[in-house]
């Protein structure tokens, strides 16, 4: 199981700071409880419907995929899952960062992690973005994803979903 271990850097002062060593590893499934208590009533989710129904189905889908959670005193404040073998690379199904954490480098020190996992085993990683999360695709811009392509009206008819890909070294 790999880990890594530091402090995120902080960019909200008082609003969200680490008060301890965050550690990030892999995960063989992703709870309900965790599932329930960062994705409820927190966007994108909540703009696109997401309700009980969904947070038991990520939570028991998770055993197929690989995931990652960022754990800070036990308590799980960010996640990932994706799997292999989706058009020669991996597909990121979901990232999740407590809103308490948001801004604070614990969704770039997950993804760095996630990355890495990926980019030993293949070349590709995809993932889509609601059309109404510019914050999302922004932070995915940054980190070097770039859009491929808009799937219309995917998950609710009222937006369609942005799919990003970014590529590492070829292998």
């Amino acid at each position: 199981m790999m880990q890594r271990k530091g402090h995120p850097k902080s960019e909200l002062g008082n609003k969200a700071h680490t008060p301890a060593p965050m550690t990030i590893s892999t995960a063989r499934t992703l709870s309900l409880a965790e599932c329930t208590r960062m994705l409820q009533g927190s966007d994108p989710w909540a703009t696109l419907g997401y309700g009980e129904s969904h947070f038991r189905a990520i939570a028991k889908n998770s055993c197929h995929s690989t995931n990652a959670k960022v754990t800070i005193r036990r308590k799980v404040i960010a996640f990932t899952s994706f799997k292999f073998g989706f058009m020669r690379g991996a597909y990121m199904s979901l990232l999740a960062v407590d809103p308490d954490y948001r801004h604070t480098g614990v969704g770039s020190a997950l993804m760095d992690y996630a990355e890495k996992l990926i980019f030993l085993r293949t070349k590709n990683v995809f993932l889509c973005v609601a059309s109404f999360n510019e914050g999302a695709q922004e932070f995915f811009k940054r980190r070097g994803y770039r859009p491929v392509g808009v799937l219309h009206r995917l998950i609710v008819d009222e937006y369609d979903e942005i799919l990003f890909r970014k590529c590492g070294e070829d292998h």
